[in-house]
């Protein structure tokens, strides 16, 4: 796993235990593919589509899993 990867790994697993929510959403501009790949190797799924120039994701508590 890449330096990118792990920051957002460990981001996200701070999210979910200290900040108590169940959902966490991104929102990444279509052409950035590096981000997209990003969020989908964490476990993020495109959730709402594309609209315009923007992808939604998210991720859900139960769904994440720390690896």
């Amino acid at each position: 796993m890449g330096y990118a990867a792990e920051a957002v790994q460990a981001a996200v697993s701070f999210a979910f235990s200290h900040f108590r929510i169940h959902r966490l959403a991104a929102f990444i501009h279509a052409g950035n593919t590096l981000s997209r790949k990003l969020a989908e190797r964490i476990g993020m799924l495109l959730v709402d589509g594309i609209y315009g120039d923007e992808c939604v994701y998210g991720l859900l508590e139960s769904d994440f899993i720390i690896r």
